[in-house]
């Protein structure tokens, strides 16, 4: 019978004493190895690890350029640039109107974050309300530079369509209603060949503001083309202080006619006055005083 071996003696002959063990050849190799390791640094790699090191050393910081480069040109100042387009009546950027257009536009981008921005800019918005803000301008567009961080804002002078007279003076409307313009030294306007609107609301007109809303300028403006067209000459038109009408004066007669500001029908207007005066013509009729096509389809004479 084989004698029984110690525990001992076979845990050490395992570790090793006998040759060709895998074990015993992995505790070598592995205890080598430890032994031998070291930290790794740039001065130990070879020239191809090195190359690569740098590159991506580059590469990061390429990548950070680039993000500064690009939130920089994506920046949006409050400051903006402003061109001023005139027009044929010599109509003036005052400083005053400036410094309003500067302080209007920097209250607007700083009203949110996103406006800071270029790519998330609010175009539409900023423009639509300076050009509420500022009627007395025929347009005003926006444009965002690529380089540059200030806004080009570029405004367009009006064209005068009538010359509004009251007891303060006589003002330029464009076709937004607004008084854009004041005759100095109380220089008669005519040589523009407008008509002449007298307004005896006695409401307070003040420059670069509304004085008339945009509907009666159209409204005025219709009136005007077609009685034009038709052979009749407007003498002046006349806004009374007690209802929302339009007397409108010809020239070289007794009458005038009298509208309805609120009606959006002026061709239908023109057209129940045209029909009237065929009749009174033809009747021999003689009207001194006025028309009144104020209610659709309806005229009252006198």
């Amino acid at each position: 019978m084989r004698p029984r071996r110690r525990f001992s003696e076979v845990k050490k002959e395992f570790n090793g004493k006998r040759e060709g063990n895998y074990y015993a050849t992995y505790n070598v190799v592995n205890n080598s190895v430890n032994k031998n390791r070291r930290e790794v640094k740039a001065s130990d790699m070879g020239p191809i690890q090195k190359s690569y090191f740098f590159q991506r050393i580059g590469f990061i910081f390429l990548l950070v350029t680039l993000v500064i480069s690009t939130g920089y040109i994506l920046r949006l100042g409050d400051t903006p640039i402003i061109k001023f387009v005139g027009s044929k009546n010599n109509q003036r950027l005052t400083d005053q109107t400036q410094q309003d257009l500067y302080n209007k536009t920097k209250k607007i981008l700083d009203s949110s974050f996103f406006n800071k921005n270029k790519a998330t800019l609010n175009m539409s918005y900023l423009q639509n309300q300076l050009n509420s803000s500022f009627p007395q301008f025929s347009s005003i567009n926006i444009t965002i530079p690529l380089i540059d961080n200030r806004p080009v804002i570029t405004l367009t002078g009006s064209e005068p369509l009538f010359i509004l007279i009251n007891t303060t003076g006589q003002y330029l409307i464009n076709a937004k209603g607004a008084a854009f313009s004041r005759s100095e030294n109380n220089i008669n306007l005519g040589y523009l060949g407008l008509n002449n609107i007298y307004d005896q609301s006695g409401y307070d007109i003040q420059l670069g503001k509304l004085a008339l809303s945009s509907s009666d300028v159209s409204f005025l403006q219709e009136i005007s083309y077609q009685l034009t067209y038709k052979g009749y000459h407007i003498d002046k038109i006349v806004l009374p202080v007690s209802s929302r009408e339009a007397d409108v004066y010809i020239k070289n007669t007794n009458y005038y006619i009298k509208f309805n500001l609120n009606s959006n029908t002026p061709k239908e207007q023109i057209g129940t006055f045209l029909a009237t005066i065929s009749y009174v013509k033809q009747k021999n009729l003689v009207i001194n005083q006025y028309y009144d096509v104020r209610v659709d389809g309806r005229v009252y004479y006198k």
